[in-house]
């Protein structure tokens, strides 16, 4: 199959969709598709179409001038388009978030063009607080025929909610290679202290992520327990909120007792996971929740916000606790560090979990969802001239 992904934000940057749909494309390629991205940069020639500039997948970079203007997004659009046209595009998969201007605008084309098109939101619709939907997706966009589809069963409500009306939205989660973080689990010492309770967390250090409402649970459970079972975290990752985590850090009094390790490699991340007694999630909008899965895998139980994409694999009371509250989150993280029996229980459960968000189920899914999306493009497809027919490879 010769497939596109397309997406606004794409690597070096890092974040879930810019590494979701990399790792994606490459499972792709190591089964024999032509799998390849399209995404945009922020300046450049508008008619630099790009060249293969990551050894494992290859990438198209349109200039978009930062998408700042219609005409731009028009124009970068105008060049996808063109260029998967030329090449006899199978199918587009389409990825989306909070602003999608070049992508949404490569679907709108796609759709009339007869190309099979999946859409994945990556984000959950009140992270908009309030924007009109039309800036989100246009108006009508349900009646386009591609096949929608959301990261979690929170995500896959929200989406329908954006789109409008009874549409139906599949759930096409993200995936892990859990072997890795199963090897954490296997290696982690069970002479632990049972004196202090060690938190961990790994986030981007932006406000939709939470890391200040962080250290205020971290601060209210150390004055719950008032010393009797002293909490210290490390927290995981970088972003423009560090300041403001060091300065709320200074005022709690949490300095000493909480390490911020930047940005780190998976290795590191696997030590930090390896060293911990829980994973603390606090963002109340999380779409999947990579990061948290693969805390799972390594042993550790998760405590995270309910109603996020944490539910589709932690249940309550088994391999963590889903919470609708800081203040609860707070209670919840004091109780475990006075109730060890039931931190090891829920330790023990983590271990054992094998959720299935491995990288061969959500290939094959995805493939299917291709099919689907070439079964309603194709009258489309008829309008269009297009004689072509898709195929599966299997």
């Amino acid at each position: 199959m010769r497939i596109v992904h397309v997406s606004d934000v794409y690597l070096p940057a890092l974040g879930g969709i810019e590494l979701h749909v990399h790792d994606l494309a490459r499972q792709q390629r190591r089964l024999g598709h032509d799998s390849k991205v399209m995404t945009v940069s922020q300046g450049g020639r508008r008619d630099d179409h790009g060249r293969a500039d990551s050894v494992d997948v290859p990438v198209h970079r349109f200039s978009a001038r930062g998408l700042t203007t219609p005409l731009a997004t028009a124009l970068a659009t105008g060049d996808a388009v063109r260029l998967m046209r030329a090449e006899g595009v199978d199918a587009i998969h389409v990825h989306v978030s909070l602003f999608s201007p070049f992508s949404v605008g490569v679907l709108r084309a796609a759709a009339r063009a007869g190309i099979p098109a999946v859409v994945t939101m990556h984000s959950i619709w009140e992270e908009f607080n309030g924007i009109p939907r039309w800036l989100v997706f246009p108006l009508g966009a349900r009646e386009w025929p591609v096949v929608w589809t959301a990261v979690s069963g929170a995500a896959a409500v929200s989406f329908a909610r954006v789109l409008g009306g009874d549409v139906d939205v599949e759930v096409l989660p993200n995936a892990v290679d859990p072997e890795p973080w199963q090897a954490v689990a296997s290696s982690r010492t069970t002479s632990r202290s049972v004196d202090s309770l060690r938190v961990v967390s790994v986030m981007r250090l932006v406000a939709r992520k939470r890391p200040l409402p962080l250290i205020e649970i971290l601060s209210r459970a150390d004055r719950t327990l008032g010393g009797a079972a002293p909490i210290t975290a490390e927290i995981v990752g970088d972003g423009p909120r560090l300041r403001g985590v060091q300065r709320l850090l200074r005022r709690r009094g949490l300095e000493d007792r909480v390490t911020l390790s930047g940005r780190l490699d998976r290795g590191g991340v696997s030590r930090a996971l390896a060293d911990a007694d829980v994973y603390l999630a606090p963002a109340r909008l999380e779409s999947f929740g990579i990061a948290a899965l693969e805390a799972l895998l390594s042993g550790l139980p998760v405590l995270a916000r309910a109603g996020s994409g944490v539910a589709d694999f932690v249940t309550t009371g088994v391999e963590g606790m889903l919470l609708g509250s800081d203040v609860a989150m707070a209670d919840a993280l004091a109780a475990l560090a006075l109730d060890r029996p039931r931190l090891a229980e829920m330790t023990a459960n983590a271990s054992a979990a094998t959720p299935g968000f491995t990288w061969d189920r959500v290939v094959g899914q995805t493939s299917t969802l291709y099919e689907a999306a070439a079964e309603l493009a194709q009258p489309e497809r008829r309008r269009a001239g297009v004689r072509r027919r898709f195929t599966v490879a299997s």
